[in-house]
């Protein structure tokens, strides 16, 4: 039964990295990795009392795969975007706060197994000899042929507020228009200090 059980879930597993693809617009290796990590917090969850709620600790692909593979979104505020710049996520019940945080582990990664796997993580890559795209593949299929053996998880409690605090709609008095805010600004951040938009090409925030 176990050898049937490990071939539906690869086989759920695969169809669920075609949504996120699908979702993220390409075929990456953050996406592809995330969908494991999920599935690992998935499997070793407890049964939940409250709401699923779920941290990705970084803002790249990995937000990506939570998204699609529990519902946990930012649109309706159960994903907290935590921009520590790790490559983990937590999946977690809101009512009680335990959960089960899920991390690529390096010291597990094979340099010798897994040349550019590592160098994905650590930042060495180079593109000089074999370009992005085709790198991006290698990572992947390496990936693949060690899946969890790279993984590391843990129980946790998450310290975070069961929702985050609504803020008050207010007019702006530059731009005419309504933007919400936690200190009762009277001018949006955007027109304030921001400006991201510019009425002439060739200007760029720095």
């Amino acid at each position: 039964m176990t050898g049937s059980s490990d071939e539906q879930r690869e086989q759920t597993l695969q169809e669920s990295i075609e949504l996120i693809t699908a979702f993220h617009g390409k075929y990456a290796p953050g996406a592809v990795i995330g969908a494991y990590m999920v599935d690992l917090a998935q499997e070793h969850l407890q049964p939940l009392q409250g709401k699923l709620n779920a941290v990705a600790e970084s803002t790249v692909c990995l937000a990506d795969s939570i998204q699609v593979m529990t519902g946990c979104t930012i649109g309706n505020k159960y994903l907290w975007l935590m921009n520590y710049g790790r490559y983990a996520l937590c999946l977690y019940d809101r009512t009680t706060k335990e959960g089960i945080r899920v991390f690529v582990n390096y010291n597990k990664i094979d340099a010798e197994r897994t040349p550019i796997l590592k160098k994905f993580f650590d930042g060495t890559r180079n593109y000089e000899n074999t370009p992005r795209p085709q790198q991006q593949k290698i990572v992947i299929d390496e990936f693949l042929s060690v899946k969890r053996e790279i993984l590391g998880f843990e129980r946790v409690y998450v310290r975070l507020p069961e929702k985050g605090p609504l803020p008050e709609p207010a007019r702006c008095l530059e731009c005419d228009e309504y933007f919400k805010t936690f200190e009762k600004e009277t001018v949006c951040r955007c027109c304030a200090r921001d400006q991201l938009y510019s009425r002439e090409p060739g200007s760029e925030i720095l």
